[in-house]
């Protein structure tokens, strides 16, 4: 879903509503392509939209940037960043 500027974006809200689903960093040498129109290169917010005429669901895929100017917009404090490579692993291991 196009979120290009700050009133793109508060037109989502007006028509959807947007809930912040996810904060994630990107590995190394990862690229995500923004709902915002740049490249994402470090971390990123995956937020969902539920139109509310209909219930149809989109997702938001963007930089830091537009998810900044969503949260305010929204007046969230946002999200814990996601590092995959700070996890715990515990499948599979006994003791």
């Amino acid at each position: 879903m196009d979120c290009r500027s700050t009133e793109k974006r508060r037109w989502i809200i007006e028509k959807y509503n947007v809930t912040p689903m996810a904060h994630i960093q990107l590995l190394a040498g990862q690229i995500k392509h923004s709902d915002a129109g740049k490249i994402i290169k470090n971390d990123y917010y995956i937020f969902e939209a539920t139109n509310k005429s209909n219930d149809a669901k989109e997702i938001i895929q963007c930089g830091m940037g537009a998810a900044r100017d969503f949260l305010k917009i929204l007046n969230h404090e946002g999200l814990p960043i996601f590092n995959p490579l700070h996890g715990v692993l515990s499948v599979g291991l006994k003791k």
